[in-house]
């Protein structure tokens, strides 16, 4: 987005838009009115379509299994949060990793 952008509308464009959405699980995510009641809605509905593919990425540990998303797969492998690995490039790498064959996989289907 670019300074003078109306947010709302410029977050509701990208996410109509977007063929992978990530969500970033933190605690302060969950809490969010906004980001958890509109944005991981709308989400969900479209990986609910088969419009777009939605990936929770644990960062912080919180009850991530009790919303939603939970049922999805997440990453780090395990759903895992990144700020509990010993150290954090290898979270890291498994989340690229695990983008990475998601964008491979959306690729060959079209």
């Amino acid at each position: 987005m670019l300074p003078g952008d109306t947010v709302d509308q410029e977050i509701a464009r990208k996410l109509e838009s977007a063929d992978l959405v990530l969500v970033l699980v933190t605690p302060s995510f969950i809490r969010s009115e906004y980001c958890y009641d509109i944005e991981m809605t709308r989400a969900l509905e479209r990986h609910a379509a088969g419009e777009a593919r939605v990936i929770p990425v644990i960062v912080h540990p919180c009850d991530w299994h009790a919303a939603p998303f939970g049922r999805l797969r997440a990453t780090p492998p395990d759903g895992k949060p990144i700020s509990k690995f010993p150290n954090v490039h290898d979270a890291f790498l498994a989340v690229t990793q695990d983008i990475r064959a998601t964008v491979a996989e959306l690729q060959d289907a079209v």
